[in-house]
């Protein structure tokens, strides 16, 4: 309360008005907080990350936790802590906490089995084919060009080797998502089924991905079957 203080005195031994009162005191309160915020902060996505990684280091000096998952959060529930408040209240008992623990890591590798078979079926039944469609109209293009005349075909040429080699990028990556798709599915219930499907499968959508987004930019938008993000933020 010490700057609203300041700054209403200050105006009010001016004879300022009220709104000056609110301008100062947000003028007193920001200038405390442009030495950390302005040098990282700008519209690009590194400086975005430039900021999260200040707090990072920020709450690590504060000595605050650092969760970077849901699996990491879920133990929160069984700490000694947690079951001693939820049972001094008799909220929670342990066995309670300990039965929601289970269905949380049950709850978080069937979200991400679901996904991940989502994104196997969109890939091998949609993507796939339409690329597959996009580089056979490449390859006729050459073909009718060299047929027709002798003229450059660099860019048509390019663009097939381009598409080509990410298409095959994406089919390595949907083999390996597959995979570790189909392992997680022998495996128990539990912490150590939720810490794979974070660390395995989610990392296995992440390399499909990669090259798809690459292939959604340089595909022709009428043969590519799904909407672009350029359609979903501005057309929908």
């Amino acid at each position: 309360m010490q700057p609203f203080r300041a700054c209403t005195g200050e105006v009010a031994q001016a004879g300022g008005s009220t709104q000056d009162t609110g301008r100062n005191v947000v003028a007193s309160w920001t200038t405390g907080w442009e030495a950390y915020f302005v040098p990282t902060i700008a519209p690009t996505g590194a400086a975005f990350t430039t900021v999260g990684n200040a707090w990072v280091a920020e709450a690590e000096r504060r000595g605050l936790p650092n969760i970077r998952s849901m699996v990491d959060a879920i133990p929160a529930l069984t700490t000694d802590k947690a079951i001693n408040m939820f049972e001094k209240f008799g909220v929670f008992t342990k066995a309670e906490l300990e039965s929601r623990e289970e269905i949380q890591y049950e709850i978080y590798a069937k979200e991400i089995n679901i996904e991940a078979r989502a994104m196997i079926n969109i890939t091998n039944k949609t993507l796939i084919p339409a690329v597959i469609k996009y580089i056979t109209s490449l390859a006729e293009s050459i073909n009718a060009v060299k047929a027709a005349c002798d003229c450059d075909i660099s860019v048509q040429t390019e663009l097939l080797q381009e598409a080509s080699g990410l298409l095959s990028d994406a089919k390595v990556a949907l083999a390996k998502l597959e995979e570790v798709t189909d392992k997680g599915l022998t495996m128990e219930d539990g912490a150590e089924r939720a810490a794979y499907y974070r660390d395995e499968v989610t990392t296995a959508m992440a390399e499909l991905r990669a090259p798809i987004d690459k292939l959604e930019i340089i595909v022709d938008k009428k043969v590519w079957p799904m909407p672009s993000y350029g359609d979903l933020i501005f057309e929908v």
